[in-house]
């Protein structure tokens, strides 16, 4: 992996048996740079620059089983590329294909014409009962018959779901939040729109830091935080996924109070949408307030799997 240069090698053997190789990595195609039979060098997505963690990665030149591989590829810091190691040996004979079918019978010759009766001889007597003869050997074992048809191949399975990585997607918050009291407010710029191909597990997570909004309520002060799923709350009613307690400028030392939320969710195989959402103090005119600046911004990740 060349990290400076964005670029992905992968090195084997035979990846000119067939067509083009196609490379996928976590199911998106990457640009092929360069082809040889034991080396193929590839572009790296922007998604993955700079991400850590394991994804699949298939390599494709042409439809048989034999053209295709796949195996699990982890990103993570590296130093610069070390050489190419030695071609390694070649691989065991594959075992010998089925037997092919019986070839048809000839057809038979033409039945010769019969012959002449001969003349009757005349019988002679009766000879002495003989002694039992002795029991001949078991004649050789006929040839083997052909090989039976094959049967149909069985329908295939459903797929199950994988545990790597398939996709990745992150937002931050673009606005300042001000809310007091209990009313949920979207946090700009948070929300997420993603397809799933199939029913997918979706690991959701959050953080980010406020201070408080004292009201009614002298110094300390509460909010909440939860996820909004296709317009679908999660958490409690009042305080969502997490509760956050902190203090407000200029009157209690623990202004400015960090957050952290997950969750994990199946979600079902089409389109979906994510926004993180913020509350104040139920009852009260207290609530927090967040703000897009680095230090504070509500950071969201979602990770599908």
């Amino acid at each position: 992996m060349d990290y400076t240069g964005a670029t992905l090698y992968i090195n084997g053997e035979n990846f000119t048996n067939g067509a083009s190789p196609v490379v996928k990595l976590a199911g998106v195609q990457t640009p092929v740079l360069a082809a040889t039979e034991t080396e193929i060098a590839v572009s790296l997505p922007p998604t993955f620059l700079g991400a850590v963690g394991s994804y699949l990665l298939t390599v494709s030149t042409g439809s048989l089983p034999v053209h295709n591989d796949a195996l699990v590829a982890t990103l993570g810091a590296s130093g610069p590329r070390g050489p190419i190691g030695p071609q390694g040996p070649k691989g065991d004979t594959g075992v010998a294909g089925p037997q092919g079918p019986k070839g048809d019978t000839g057809t038979p010759g033409a039945t010769g014409p019969q012959g002449p009766k001969g003349d009757t001889g005349v019988a002679g007597p009766q000879g002495p009962k003989g002694d039992t003869g002795l029991t001949g050997t078991p004649g050789a074992t006929g040839p083997q018959g052909p090989k039976g048809d094959t049967g149909p191949q069985g329908s295939m399975g459903p797929r199950g779901l994988s545990g790597l990585i398939n996709a990745i997607y992150t937002a931050q918050q673009t606005g300042t939040v001000s809310v007091t009291g209990l009313q949920w407010t979207s946090v700009p710029g948070t929300t997420i729109n993603f397809t799933l191909a199939q029913t997918s597990t979706v690991d959701l997570e959050a953080n980010g830091s406020i201070h408080g909004i004292a009201g009614n309520q002298g110094n300390a002060t509460h909010c909440g935080f939860r996820f909004l799923v296709d317009n679908a709350a999660y958490g409690n009613s009042n305080w969502g996924d997490v509760i956050v307690g902190c203090g407000n400028p200029g009157v209690s030392p623990g202004w400015w109070c960090p957050w952290l939320m997950r969750r994990t969710l199946q979600l079902g195989a089409g389109n979906h949408f994510v926004t993180v959402q913020q509350t104040g103090w139920a009852g009260t005119t207290s609530g927090c307030f967040s703000e897009a600046e680095s230090y504070s911004a509500t950071r969201f990740r979602i990770v599908v799997r």
